[in-house]
């Protein structure tokens, strides 16, 4: 029975008044705030010190593993170099060896009909 007498009241005219009141406070603060928004994205954001300072000791720190990636590149470019050449030796070298080795068969080819047709 109570919870039926709960549903069946109707709210007092003051409490209309306060909702409305709280809604035109509600759209009071909503207007202020789009004001503020526009003028903040026509000046833009102005950084406080401690925020530059904060930006600058990143890029700092940014800037300083950005030369010592460049300095390991340019040492890891160097060795390649160096293994570049190294291989390249090693491969005239290579060459030059199976060149001889070509040319040592082919003497032992042709002089090993020599010696049987001696034989």
């Amino acid at each position: 029975m109570k919870r039926n007498q709960i549903e069946n009241q109707v709210l007092p005219l003051d409490w209309s008044q306060v909702i409305d009141r709280v809604q035109h406070v509600l759209t009071q603060t909503e207007k202020a705030a789009g004001e503020r928004a526009r003028h903040l994205a026509q000046e833009g954001p102005v950084p406080p010190k401690e925020m530059n300072a904060a930006w600058k000791q990143t890029l700092e720190h940014f800037e300083e593993g950005l030369q010592r990636f460049r300095a390991a590149l340019q040492k890891a470019e160097d060795d390649a170099e160096g293994a570049d050449l190294a291989l390249a030796d090693g491969e005239k070298a290579f060459e030059q060896w199976l060149n001889r080795a070509r040319q040592s068969a082919g003497q032992a080819d042709q002089m090993a009909p020599n010696s049987r047709s001696s034989a």
